[in-house]
């Protein structure tokens, strides 16, 4: 049990690094960034979206909170991924936080995906 908790804190914190990371780059800019987003024509949102990507990361780190979390997550990586689809580009940069994201929720929490047999949740 104990190795399991291990498991599922090293894949949470793996992929929330990452999430952070892409978020603080969309703050600071930079070049590879600007010219990634004006691919996109997003240019524009490149802030917000840095910032709601922090924020969606807190929730899920917390607690109380990681439902919503990895509910916010979910939708704002599965938009990344139908931008990407959409423009022929690599979709390992949006799925692999995704996928480490719900792995390390279900090993924490399985909870979160199943329910009881009285059917609530």
């Amino acid at each position: 049990m104990k190795v399991k908790k291990i498991i599922a804190l090293v894949i949470s914190i793996a992929a929330s690094f990452m999430l952070t990371m892409s978020g603080i780059m969309k703050l600071i800019g930079g070049k590879q960034v600007e010219e990634g987003f004006a691919a996109f024509g997003i240019s524009a949102y490149r802030v917000p979206l840095g910032l709601m990507e922090l924020v969606f990361v807190a929730l899920f780190l917390l607690p109380k909170t990681k439902r919503i979390g990895l509910l916010f997550i979910t939708g704002y990586l599965g938009g990344a991924i139908a931008t990407h689809l959409t423009h022929q580009m690599n979709l390992f940069g949006p799925t692999m936080p995704l996928v480490l994201f719900w792995v390390g929720a279900y090993l924490t929490d399985s909870s979160i995906f199943l329910k009881d047999s009285n059917g609530a949740v």
